[in-house]
């Protein structure tokens, strides 16, 4: 039986849809099915920071694929907003990472040097850049490459690249299992009837995970909440990061705000005590954001893995698998679509990174990752 698209892709997140952009780009039959709407779940919470070194500063494997992934938004932003029609709000504002305690300027100082182009800053010469700052800060670890975008948007853009470029896109489609001849994954059932494919795509959250069966598969979700506010006057200038809070102006004046952390957790509703949590270390941040007005809350359920590293890889049945991109999923979604969609192809790619996240527990390579990029 002739298959009805050569790639089927479950899931319209940001994975999903980069993905899907470039197998059409190469000329691929691809089809996109997602349960609700396109960047419905993590992808349309996601703060946009593309921090590829905002928490890590060594050279490691994955802060490697994150570099090059941030350099690709460069040259892939403009593409994508050519296609689409749309402005995806992308700047390189930088980020920078504010220190109180001694231990943290002396770790900074330390990485000076070797941090990809950042630097430590002063506290004097901080607030030089970000007068908004607090005036108590011992100074702050200036990423100036680690620049941010709507998520929302660019996900949208993204599928719309995409259908510029051939692929179909199904909303409110739910899979009821994946279809399986001679060993291999061939298609999906879904309410509307079978569809089949010469590859499957899983590019699905937590929620999808029971139609993985996949038993070496460690998914569940972590539940974020974020507020945006609205300042009186100026506007922030950079991005701002700490452990306890993080800090997004966005090019219009509405500034992010976020987020909690909550494993396990996949309700929907924002709590009183998680914005109390996150505006009193906002102002302590930044006392300006006293007088902000508060534009709106929500949540977003994200994919974690065991380790903390996502799966981008192939099962023994077949299905290519592309989730579990936790927080870093928007940062990742530029190279990690073009990695996956040369994988499908059957082309060359690094071998190291292939082992970093693969399915196969035997394969994979990694550790724990702590990052808290969205």
């Amino acid at each position: 039986m002739k298959a009805d698209t050569e790639v089927l892709i479950v899931g319209a997140g940001v994975q999903g849809c980069s993905l899907a952009y470039q197998l059409s780009k190469r000329g691929r039959r691809v089809m996109v099915i997602e349960k609700d709407s396109i960047a419905a779940g993590a992808s349309k919470a996601a703060a946009g920071m593309l921090g590829a070194q905002s928490e890590w500063e060594g050279s490691d494997l994955f802060q490697e694929f994150a570099l090059e992934s941030r350099e690709l938004f460069e040259e892939m932003v403009p593409e994508v907003e050519a296609l689409s029609g749309m402005d995806v709000s992308y700047v390189n504002n930088g980020m920078l990472k504010p220190v109180w305690e001694k231990a943290g300027e002396d770790k900074y100082r330390r990485a000076a040097g070797r941090g990809y182009g950042a630097e430590w800053l002063s506290a004097h010469e901080a607030l030089r850049r970000e007068p908004a700052l607090s005036k108590n800060i011992r100074g702050v670890w200036s990423i100036p490459k680690d620049g941010q975008l709507r998520a929302y948007e660019w996900t949208i853009a993204l599928a719309e690249a995409a259908r510029a470029c051939g692929t179909i896109i199904r909303e409110n489609t739910s899979v009821d299992r994946f279809l399986e001849a001679d060993g291999r994954i061939c298609g999906v059932k879904t309410k509307e009837g079978m569809i089949e494919a010469k590859e499957v795509v899983f590019t699905g959250g937590s929620a999808g995970v029971e139609l993985l069966d996949e038993k070496d598969f460690t998914l569940y979700p972590v539940k974020g909440e974020c507020l945006s506010v609205r300042m009186p006057h100026e506007n922030l200038r950079h991005t701002l990061h700490t452990p306890e809070v993080y800090i997004v102006p966005k090019r219009d004046g509405e500034i992010f705000i976020g987020a909690t952390e909550k494993p396990g957790d996949s309700s929907t509703g924002v709590s009183v005590a998680s914005m109390q949590e996150l505006m009193k270390a906002a102002v302590h941040l930044v006392p300006g954001l006293k007088h902000a007005s508060i534009e709106r809350f929500w949540s977003g359920i994200r994919p974690q893995t065991g380790d903390g590293l996502p799966y981008m890889g192939q099962t023994s049945r077949g299905l290519w698998v592309m989730t579990g991109h936790y927080r870093n999923g928007i940062l990742l979604s530029a190279l990690s679509g073009q990695w996956m969609a040369a994988r499908i192809e059957g082309e060359s790619v690094r071998e190291d990174w292939k082992h970093l996240f693969a399915v196969d527990p035997q394969i994979r390579k990694g550790g724990v990752i702590h990052a808290d990029h969205a």
